[in-house]
């Protein structure tokens, strides 16, 4: 099982994954999994923030386990592993991190779908 230390070494797509997704369905199949990934991950990720912000931790567990499972499914391990900890934090009540957790989802998220948007 990973550590927190070992998920900042993932990458943020799993090429494996993506290939293995990207040949389904003559690509078709991918393509809309990644348009809808894209928008729903947005909507959940300010769903998250707002859910920490307020303190509804008990949301904000739903909605990272959510965002994990559907970043995990594509390919977006990085997404996924900080989901993971959030889902992980939220869960227990730690919530001296969360700020912090909420901007490098942000931010992982952005370069993740920088990547997918680069994909021929």
């Amino acid at each position: 099982m990973n550590t927190a230390n070992d998920d900042y070494e993932l990458p943020q797509l799993d090429l494996r994954r993506v290939t293995e997704l990207r040949g389904l369905r003559n690509g078709a199949l991918f393509a809309g999994l990644a348009q809808g990934y894209r928008e729903q991950g947005r909507k959940e990720i300010s769903a998250i923030r707002r859910a920490v912000d307020s303190g509804d931790l008990q949301r904000g567990v739903r909605l990272a386990h959510s965002l994990k499972s559907s970043s995990l499914n594509i390919g977006a391990q990085m997404v996924g592993a900080i989901s993971r900890r959030l889902e992980g934090d939220l869960h227990v009540g730690r919530t001296d991190a969360l700020t912090m957790l909420c901007d490098e989802l942000e931010e992982s998220f952005r370069k993740t779908v920088e990547e997918l948007e680069r994909m021929p």
